[in-house]
Parts: structure tokens; sequence; C-alpha cells
């Protein structure tokens, strides 16, 4: 019975040994094999540094991610099938399960060689860089007209070289968009001193968090925003910015309506320790506060001078200023009003001036005259097209107060004789609009000094406009917020809630 067993035994292990003494004999022949995949291996990496030299020079190129982990498990490979070759040359007094262990870590090894050999040539085909996206497309922007303008174009690239935080607020139409697209052209077009030059695009109506900035940005920079959490995302959102460096990256963010600090969304203004990259975030705003609490470097775009609008129509109604000299002084008069109904405001003298184009009658410019002052009705309703562009102004007004009083000042500012900061205050108060809900003790001089308050806030939202005559301070409101406000009061559109 024993002998069986033992007859048994070596029928069923006799085929394993074999395979095992030939097996033993392959392993020279495998670790040839796998010496050969090392310096195939080698060669590879050797090509594939030499590509990445080619484009060392260019500065939009970068390293695929993919590449630099590549090379690190190229790296762990290499030590560990050096290690295992060192082992076999040790000598071959093995016992059976030591040598069944080299085996297998040879056979592993081996086909490992075979994938990092394979992901090297599916890295070639594929290109080991990538072009790092720093520009989109060059903005279409209408021509600056006017020395002001101008002037503050030149202000503000100065004011790029030293700081961070550029904050552009005026009064509404004034041209900020239109301002800074010029802007974001000459920076776009200079590539040697401007690594990158983004734009962003913020929604006209609501205000954006942090996370709704972070999205407007990363859209901007072809980037795909996988994480839920708002700091990993700001860190991820920086070293793509970090990415760029060396070189001056400016981020335009265009109609900003709530204060943010770039370093919470991903803007690393202060350059995260690193001395060769610069970032500058330009933006614009309907409101002053909101400059003032990002603690940037503001700067005004008022309402044109009267020459300038004068210039700025002719401009878009493609007439030549000689032109309206050599005609006699009605001419020069009827655009003297028309650039007057205007207002100053570069986006209603643009709608006006562009739907003037091919006229040059004085009866022509006389009835797009009477049409602005309401005399006669517009056939081509330039007066709407104008007011819905305008009507996004409103959204910056939160408190109800405030919203009522602005409203309610229509009734004595709206195309009637400006008015002393008392006098409204005292109107406001007088109609209800302030200090019905005062606390027992709150004094009268406490309700003035509520209502001289949100003068001041209407007045950094650029709703109304303080002028001083013989040192008394007036209040007056433009011709075309005036209009726009009594057309929401007509409509009866709901306060801010």
């Amino acid at each position: 019975m024993l002998g069986m067993d033992i007859f048994e035994f070596l029928l069923e292990t006799a085929p394993k040994l074999c395979n095992f003494i030939m097996e033993f004999n392959k392993v020279e022949q495998k670790c040839n094999k796998l010496e050969m995949k090392l310096y195939d291996l080698e060669e590879e990496v050797v090509d594939m540094n030499l590509q990445l030299r080619a484009v060392d020079t260019n500065p939009y190129k970068r390293q695929k991610d993919y590449v630099v982990t590549f090379f690190e498990l190229k790296k762990r490979f290499q030590d560990k099938a050096g290690e295992t070759l060192k082992n076999c040359e040790k000598g071959r007094k093995w016992n059976l399960f030591s040598m069944l262990l080299t085996l297998r870590q040879l056979d592993y090894l081996l086909m490992c060689s075979e994938d990092l050999l394979s992901k090297a040539d599916q890295l070639k085909e594929e290109g080991l860089t990538y072009d790092m996206f720093t520009r989109g497309i060059r903005l279409y922007a209408n021509q600056l007209i006017g020395n002001t303008a101008n002037q503050l174009r030149t202000n503000l690239l100065e004011s790029l070289k030293k700081d961070r935080v550029i904050g552009i607020h005026g009064n509404h139409g004034s041209g900020k968009t239109n301002f800074m697209k010029t802007l974001h052209n000459v920076l776009y077009d200079d590539t040697e001193n401007f690594k990158a030059v983004l734009w962003v695009s913020m929604p006209e109506k609501l205000p954006l968090d942090v996370r709704g900035i972070q999205e407007y940005v990363a859209k901007a920079l072809h980037f795909n925003l996988d994480d839920e959490d708002t700091v990993r995302r700001s860190s991820l959102l920086a070293k793509k910015f970090m990415d760029m460096a060396p070189g001056h990256v400016v981020v335009f963010l265009d109609n900003v309506k709530e204060p943010f600090q770039p370093c919470e969304v991903g803007i690393p203004i202060s350059g995260f320790g690193s001395e060769n990259f610069n970032c500058t975030v330009v933006f614009t705003a309907t409101s002053e506060d909101i400059c003032n609490k990002m603690s940037c470097s503001n700067f005004t775009l008022d309402l044109l001078p009267e020459d300038e609008a004068r210039e700025l129509l002719l401009h878009e109604a493609d007439l030549k200023n000689y032109y309206i000299q050599s005609c006699d002084e009605r001419m020069t008069g009827a655009v003297d009003d028309v650039a007057k109904e205007c207002s100053r405001m570069p986006l209603v003298i643009t709608q006006i001036g562009r739907s003037l184009i091919g006229k040059e009658e004085i009866f022509e410019w006389n009835t797009r005259r009477n049409e602005l002052m309401g005399i006669l009705s517009d056939p081509y309703d330039n007066e709407a097209k104008i007011l819905d562009k305008l009507k996004f102004c409103f959204d910056c007004i939160k408190d109800r107060t405030v919203w009522a009083c602005f409203l309610d000042s229509t009734k004595i500012l709206f195309e009637k004789v400006p008015v002393t900061r008392q006098d409204l205050v005292e109107h406001w108060i007088q109609g209800k609009k302030i200090g019905q809900k005062r606390r027992r003790g709150a004094s009268r001089a406490a309700i003035y000094d509520q209502g001289h308050t949100i003068i001041n806030e209407l007045k950094r939202l650029y709703l109304l406009e303080i002028v001083e005559r013989d040192g008394t301070e007036y209040v007056m409101m433009n011709k075309w917020v005036g209009r726009l406000a009594a057309k929401i009061s007509l409509e009866g559109e709901d306060a801010p809630r």
C-alpha cells in the first residue's frame, strides 16, 4: 500500500519537477532577456528626453503629467530589475523555494517591461507635451475716441507694472467693458511682456460666490474642475496658473458684482513664493464700493466731456468733423443737440450714432433729436434697446430701502432742476421712504444721517450724481438712468429681497 502511494506521488510530481528543471535552465535566458528589455527601455527614455529638450526653449509648451509619472515608474522598475539581476549573479545555490520566487520575480519583471515599453510608444505617439493655453482670441472692441480714455489706458498700462489688483468703475453705459477690451487687446498682442492674457465674462444678472467664479475662471483656462471642494479647487486653479511660470499673467474679469479675494478663487496674485511669476487681476464693476472692498488700485471711467461726446457721435455716424464744419450753423447745432440728448454716455452715443449712418441732411438729424426728446415716436425703438442694455445696472442695489428711495427720487430729479441733498432727504422723509422703522429715542438727525448715507451709496453705484455750486451740494440724475427708473416704476418691478 505504501509503495503504491509513493508511485502515485512520483507520477503526480514528476511532470512538475521536469517543468521546474526546464524553467531552472531558463533562468539565465530570462535574465538575458530582462537585460535586453532594460536596454530597450533606456533607449526609449533617451529618445523621449531628446524630444522634450527640443521644446524646452518654447515657453508655451509643457511636459504632460503622465510623462513625469512614466519616468518615475521606469526608475522604480529599473531599481527592482537591477536588484533581481544582481541576486541572480551571486550564484546558483538556491533551494527550491528561493528558485521559485526568483523565477516568478523574473516573469513579473518581464511583463512589467513589456507594459512600460508599450506605454512609452503610446506616449510618444500621443505627444509628450501639451500647448499651454495662454490666450483666447483677440476681442472685438470699438475704437477709443478722445484723449480721456486713451490717457486712462496709458495710466492703467503703467499700473500693470506694479499693481496686482486693478478695478475699473464708472457710470453705467460709460464704456467700461469696451475700454477693458481695448486694454486686453494691447496685452494680447504683447507676447514678449505678457505670458498669458485671459478674459472672463461674468454673468450680467446674478452675482457669483467663490465657487461660481472658479467655474468661469476654469472655463477661460480650458480647464476641467472635477473636484467639489472649494479649497482644493482653488489649489488646482493656482497650480494651473503657476504652470505658466515664468512670466506675467493678466486675468480680466468683466462685470464683477460682489467683492472677492483672488487667492481664495485660485488666482495667485501673490505668486505663491515664485520670484519669476506675476499675476494681475483687472476687473470692471458698476460700484465704487466693490473696488474699495477689494483693496485695489481704482480707475474711474467717467462720462465723456462734451467735445469728446460730439467726436464719438460723429465717428459712429461715419461723418467727418470737417464735413460738419463745412455745413451751416443749423447743421452744427443739430449735431450738438443730438449729442446733448445722449447725455455724454458712450453706450447711448454709439447706439444713436450708428442709427444715423448715411444720414447727412439737417432734417434727419432734427428728427432723431425730436425722437430722443420724446416729441416724436421712434420707429426703430432705439430707446428701448438702450434701456434694455442698461437694465442690469439696478442689480447692484441690494437694500429695499435704498431701492425705494432711488425710484422715488425720479419724481423730483428726472429732467428737472437739481435739488440740494437736504431737500432730497426731506422728500424721502415726507414720502415715508425712510424714518418709518426707527426705534424709540431715534432723533431726526439720525434719520437725516440715514438719508445722506443712502445718497452717498447711490452715488457710488453711479445712479445719482453730486455737483457742487457756490458751496452747496446738489443731486442730479442722468437722463437715461432716470428714464429706466421711471420705466421700472411704471412696470412695478419688485424690489430686491
